[in-house]
This record gives structure tokens, C-alpha cells and sequence, in this order.
């Protein structure tokens, strides 16, 4: 029987799927075998351009796998580079990458090892990041005007090194508003970042001791509707412009949006789309949302009616745990 071109295809794809898979479960094991693995290698990727994340993600395969004290000696290790600039006065990568990226993804490995609950994680993570917001407005209140400022001439540096050119008096009229949002959106990136680290953390655990663990769980993911009565809160009070509401919106947000993609993915994998087809579908949701960002929206709109109508089980959409 001769094999369609389709059907080559679809092997030469899973073919590379279970390549991928092999070569994950045998890093993943590589770094548990012992801690000079672990800390070698999370050291290794702090210095390749691209990958520090990995360095994150390691310290949550540890602490998921050995505990507490192990990631924490990881933690130490990985930070030692950044200790050394802040011996030179350069302080501003030792927060960015170890208090608001190594720190914070252990303290989040601890609350999902502690509780078995993303939603835990999810809910105390978006905590962090509100109160996050709110101390940067009461340490400084004209922190709008600083961005406006900060953006002007970030733009204005690009005008004169580049032949790129902006019209600043469109420019001018966005960016006020644009400056509103802006903390909450840098403290939505950090959070977003940490759990996404938590979760390639948790991928690399699951393929090597619990199997189909993780995707049991992404696809799981839900929010309270203690979260929703925070949401709506939140956004009646940017609508009347309390003091920086708006700013505090970005961060609500971000588990509504984790738990739209994930209800959208469990729909995709119900209905037995390739990894190839549900990949092409996820980035073309990526682009729509860059390109209109009210495509977010949307997002937000399924997870809140998940709370009431909970999609996967109604539509039996859930991956049981292995």
C-alpha cells in the first residue's frame, strides 16, 4: 500500500515530536542526576543569549523534584553573576533577573508543591504584581509622566540613530493614554514570565516522573469566581478613573488569558488537530492579538463564562490525569 503525501507528512511530524520529547526527557534527567548538573547547567544559560528563561525553569524542575533547599542553592548559584555586577554599582540585572525572575519563580514552584494548584499560583502571583503596582504609584506618584517622558525619548533616539521616523503627533496623543497601563503591563510580562517558567519547569518534571501530568493540568486551568468579582471591581474602577485602576488592569487580566488559551487549546486537541495545525492556530491568535489588542477581550469573555459554564466538563473537553 503506497502512503499519501499527507500521510508522510503526518509521521515526519511525529517523528520530530517524539525526537523533541526524547531530547527533553533526557535534559531533564540529566540535571536531576545531581546538583553540580543543576547548577552547572543553570549557569550555562544565563550566559547564552535567548535562553536565560531555561535558567528559571531549572530552578523549578529542582524544587518540584528535590525541595525547597535544592532550587534555593540553584537560586544562589545562578545569582552569583548578578552579585558580582552589583559589586560594580550595577544593581538594575540582579532585580531583573534574580529577585523578579529566579526568587519569584521559586517562591511560585513553592505554592504549586505546597498546594497541587494552579490556581493558587495564579491568584497569589497576580496578587504579587497588583501590590507590585500599587507600592510603584504611592513611592511615585508621577510615575505616568515619567513614561510619557521615558517613551518620547526612547523614540526620539530612534529617529536620530535610525532612518526609522514616527509621526510624534500622533505619537503625542497615544501616549498618555498608552502611559496609564504601562507599569501594569511590565508587571503583567514579569508575572506572565514566571509562571511560564513554572510551567516548562513543571513540562520537564512531568515527562520524566509523572507522565501526562502538565497537560492534564494546562488544559485544567480555571479561575474562581472570587476572580471575577475582583475583575469587575477593577475595571468599574478604571472606568471612573480612580487613582491608577488602570494600571492595575493589566495584571487582572493575565489569568483570565491564560485560561481563555487554555480552554481554546482543549477545544483544539477535542477536536484531534494536529500539533503542527493547533501551533499555526495559536500564532495567527498571536499576531490578531498584537494587531488588535481588543482581541484580548475575547479571551477574557471564555474564561468568565467558564466559571459558570466550565467548557471542558460540560463539552467533556478534560484531560483526566495520568
Amino acid at each position: 500500500m503506497q502512503l499519501r503525501c499527507r500521510d508522510c507528512y503526518r509521521y515526519y511530524l511525529i517523528a520530530i515530536a517524539i525526537n523533541n520529547m526524547s531530547l527533553a526527557r533526557n535534559f531533564a534527567q540529566f540535571v536531576l542526576r545531581g546538583r553540580v548538573q543543576a547548577i552547572g547547567m543553570a549557569l550555562l544559560f544565563l550566559f547564552i543569549p535567548l535562553l536565560g528563561w531555561m535558567s528559571a525553569a531549572i530552578v523549578a524542575l529542582i524544587t518540584l523534584s528535590k525541595g525547597a533547599y535544592e532550587g534555593f542553592l540553584v537560586v544562589l548559584w545562578a545569582a552569583l553573576p548578578y552579585i558580582v555586577l552589583g559589586a560594580m554599582h550595577i544593581w538594575m540585572p540582579f532585580f531583573n533577573s534574580v529577585v523578579f525572575g529566579l526568587l519569584f519563580v521559586w517562591c511560585l514552584t513553592l505554592l504549586l508543591k505546597r498546594y497541587a494548584s494552579w490556581i493558587v499560583v495564579l491568584e497569589i502571583g497576580t496578587f504579587i504584581g497588583i501590590v507590585g503596582v500599587i507600592g510603584i504609584h504611592l513611592y511615585y506618584p508621577d510615575i505616568t509622566k515619567w513614561w510619557v517622558g521615558e517613551i518620547t525619548q526612547s523614540i526620539q533616539r530612534i529617529m536620530e540613530f535610525t532612518p526609522l521616523s514616527f509621526k510624534m503627533d500622533r505619537i503625542n496623543k497615544i501616549l498618555p493614554v498608552f502611559a496609564q497601563f504601562a507599569t501594569g503591563v511590565q508587571a503583567a510580562i514579569v508575572v506572565l514570565a514566571a509562571i511560564s517558567e513554572l510551567m516548562v519547569g513543571r513540562f520537564l518534571q512531568s515527562i520524566v516522573q509523572l507522565p501526562q501530568a502538565w497537560l492534564a493540568e494546562w488544559l485544567n486551568f480555571r479561575v474562581r469566581a472570587v476572580s471575577v468579582v475582583i475583575l469587575i471591581v477593577g475595571v468599574l474602577l478604571a472606568w471612573f478613573n480612580v487613582s491608577f485602576a488602570r494600571d492595575v488592569l493589566p495584571i487582572l487580566l493575565l489569568p483570565f488569558l491564560l485560561v481563555g488559551i487554555s480552554v481554546i487549546h482543549a477545544t483544539l486537541l477535542a477536536r484531534r488537530l494536529s500539533t503542527l495545525k493547533i501551533a499555526i492556530l495559536f500564532s495567527l491568535l498571536a499576531v490578531l492579538m498584537g494587531v488588535f489588542p481588543m482581541a484580548i477581550g475575547l479571551l477574557v469573555i471564555i474564561a468568565v463564562l467558564d466559571v459558570a459554564i466550565d467548557f471542558r466538563e460540560r463539552f467533556n473537553l478534560k484531560l483526566k490525569r495520568g
